[in-house]
């Protein structure tokens, strides 16, 4: 007997986690509720983030939210089975789009030399450290630190950034502020990459090449998934400063509590 096709969902949401998902101190608040609706509405919600893999796993289980992922700030796109096609690590598929996080790490010490930057790896710390510097528990911070992927800098001075985004993107390489840190990957990874890449592959999937791909976020290292979205949304920073962009909608919720504004909207039948 022939398998059955699964149904096409309405359409597919990708979200930030750090002040879009989560507040300020890692917590989902309303937003736990409004994952529930979408997964029992069938709206498959794809986590694009710049959290590694390990870090994304804990939440997942938590949240109770199943499906493809993004890590890294679109360095790579894990999905679950079936993905024969792909390469397989850890039960899971890997499309990498990036470039390993070794490479991101000496690119950025050997510019931090030569430019006379002061910043610290994640690398050049351990789960206590990043714990003190980003309010995340010892455990939560070593999950953190297991980039494979990227880097992430801790300590870059905001008018340094430009000097070393200069010298990175010399070498093949980018880098990206999320906020509270900033993130050195590949040229060729962000969000946006990640999420045309897997919306061809579930237009395929689905046979539906008029799916939709909606995007919410926060921060600059969502402007390149908000631009590649069909409909992208800005969730409200407490601090005032989400970016701008062209064509996305303002959400009145900070974090959270605009996400979950957000979903409340699309199962009403908005976009």
């Amino acid at each position: 007997m022939a398998s059955r096709r699964r149904p096409a969902p309405p359409f597919v949401l990708f979200t930030d986690l750090d002040g879009t998902v989560l507040d300020e101190d890692y917590r989902p608040g309303p937003a736990e509720g409004a994952l529930r609706r979408l997964t029992a509405a069938a709206v498959p919600v794809v986590f694009c983030s710049s959290k590694t893999r390990a870090e994304q796993e804990a939440l997942r289980a938590l949240l109770d939210v199943g499906g493809p992922f993004i890590v890294e700030n679109g360095s790579a796109v894990l999905l679950p089975p079936p993905c024969a096609d792909l390469p397989q690590e850890g039960g899971l598929g890997v499309q990498l789009l990036g470039v390993t996080a070794a490479r991101c790490r000496a690119a950025a010490l050997a510019a931090r030399a030569a430019l006379g930057l002061s910043f610290r790896t994640y690398h050049e710390m351990d789960a206590a450290e990043i714990a003190a510097v980003t309010g995340l528990d010892v455990a939560a911070a070593a999950r953190a630190r297991q980039r494979q992927y990227s880097e992430t800098l801790v300590g870059l001075r905001a008018g340094d950034a430009e000097r070393l985004g200069r010298a990175l993107e010399r070498d093949g390489l980018n880098l990206s502020s999320g906020g509270r840190h900033h993130t050195v990957s590949g040229a060729g990874a962000d969000k946006g990459a990640a999420l045309r890449w897997l919306m061809a592959r579930l237009r395929r999937r689905y046979r539906r090449p008029d799916l939709a791909a909606v995007a919410v976020g926060d921060s600059a290292n969502d402007v390149p998934m908000l631009l590649a979205a069909d409909a992208a949304y800005l969730v409200a920073r407490r601090d005032g400063a989400a970016p701008a962009v062209r064509g996305a909608r303002a959400l009145t919720g900070v974090g959270p509590v605009g996400f979950d504004e957000l979903a409340t909207e699309l199962l009403a039948g908005g976009m």
